[in-house]
């Protein structure tokens, strides 16, 4: 079923799919003929979902340590300091006489893309190309002599049954109760409530309880400015955030805020009709005006001034693991100053506290955002990979309630 050349184990796939990037270069030498001949081959599997998609697991021995890397090269880029800390190293990063992958195609008219794991490796007709072209024809042999060998298991009717019996629970799906999760750890439970006392957690785990998906039921007849400002300054006071005092409300929002804000600034803070004029202006919506505390994509704090045909009301956003504190102090304080709010995905974040929903466990390698699609019909929002250590992966696997593995066949 094709022929390895050069690739055989598995730091050597591993090397190769650092060097691919994404697969946004151009094929050279006899890279095109191989990948068309790669696409054949594993076209011969039936496809399981839209847009052609084939997904097969294959395989690649561990080699010695030789086939891992240079033990003098390592040393001089100041990785280990002695050849026991080498050894320690390769073990660490190959545990196992075997690493699994889980190779995926997709086409879709003339674009064709392959990935292995959740990266992707090879693309053909890609929409946009960079850097030097490459030869990947040791690497795309690779890929025909593992997906050969999965496809002899399949023609074979063995398959299914092997992967079910041998794939390891890094490379699995599943879930864990949190608070089975958290007795085995309880450091990362201390660590989560360490910034909140009881009383808070108390109060806003009764409060996300009663709140239903609607505007909460008063609103405020009119906005200003002035009047965001100054619940930007309550929450930051909640939270704690040094360098406020002796600023106005106006000024911490512009040292703590994204600063994004689409020309609020520059409004009369105190004029309902100039907020309202401003807010109705769909020109200026291309900013970060509600940003309230910045961070990343998914690692900020968002304080939302919304409207409905009652008035104007708050609706704080913040529910990254790192985050969610400083939200959840956020909405508090504006509750308990009487400000019409909420708080979205409130019954997810009180369940960090009643600990009385799941974690999602997806496979390593794996970025753990961004994972909901992976659990459908369940709230997840909270993402971990198994830990390298041994025995703490035993303890998640072993506590873990796994999604059944897909089959596969051949056309």
């Amino acid at each position: 079923m094709g022929k390895v050349a050069n690739v055989r184990f598995a730091p050597q796939v591993d090397r190769w799919l650092q060097r691919t990037k994404d697969g946004e270069y151009p094929l050279e030498g006899d890279s095109p003929a191989l990948v068309e001949e790669f696409f054949r081959l594993i076209e011969k599997i039936a496809p399981c979902g839209s847009d052609e998609r084939r997904e097969v697991w294959v395989r690649a021995p561990r080699g010695g340590i030789r086939n891992f890397g240079n033990f003098k090269e390592y040393q001089s880029e100041g990785e280990v300091e002695t050849y026991e800390e080498f050894i320690d190293l390769w073990q660490e990063y190959y545990p196992e006489k075997e690493s699994w992958y889980q190779i995926t195609t997709m086409r879709h008219e003339d674009y064709r893309v392959v990935f292995v794991g959740s990266r992707i490796a090879i693309q053909v007709n890609p929409p946009r190309t960079s850097g030097w072209g490459i030869d990947i024809s040791p690497f795309v042999r690779w890929l025909m002599y593992a997906v050969g060998k999965a496809i002899d298991l399949m023609a074979e009717g063995k398959y299914n049954e092997f992967v079910r019996k041998n794939l390891p629970a890094v490379r699995k799906t599943g879930t864990i109760s949190r608070k089975e999760y958290l007795d085995l750890f309880p450091a990362i439970r201390e660590e989560y409530r360490a910034e909140i006392s009881p009383t808070d957690i108390a109060e806003f785990v009764t409060l996300a309880e009663a709140q239903d998906e609607d505007a909460p039921q008063t609103h405020l007849a009119e906005m200003t400015a002035a009047t965001f400002y100054q619940c930007c300054a309550l929450g930051y006071e909640a939270n704690g955030y040094q360098g406020r005092e002796g600023h106005s409300a106006k000024e911490q929002y512009y040292l703590f805020a994204d600063g994004r804000d689409d020309g609020l600034q520059e409004i009369d803070e105190n004029s309902p009709q100039a907020f309202s004029e401003w807010y109705h202006d769909k020109q200026w919506k291309i900013g970060h005006p509600w940003e309230v505390c910045r961070g990343g994509n998914s690692t900020h704090v968002s304080l939302y001034v919304l409207e409905d045909e009652k008035g104007y009301y708050f609706c704080v956003a913040g529910r990254s693991y790192s985050r969610s504190i400083e939200a959840i102090k956020f909405y508090l304080a504006l509750h308990r100053a009487g400000y019409p709010v909420r708080i979205s995905d409130a019954k997810a974040l009180a369940a960090r506290f009643t600990e009385t929903d799941k974690i999602g466990i997806v496979p390593q390698g794996r970025i753990t955002r961004y994972c909901e699609g992976d659990f459908p019909g369940e709230k997840i929002i909270d993402f971990i990979n198994l830990p390298y250590e041994k025995e703490k992966a035993e303890k998640i696997a072993e506590r873990a309630c796994w999604q059944p593995i897909a089959e596969q066949k051949l056309l």
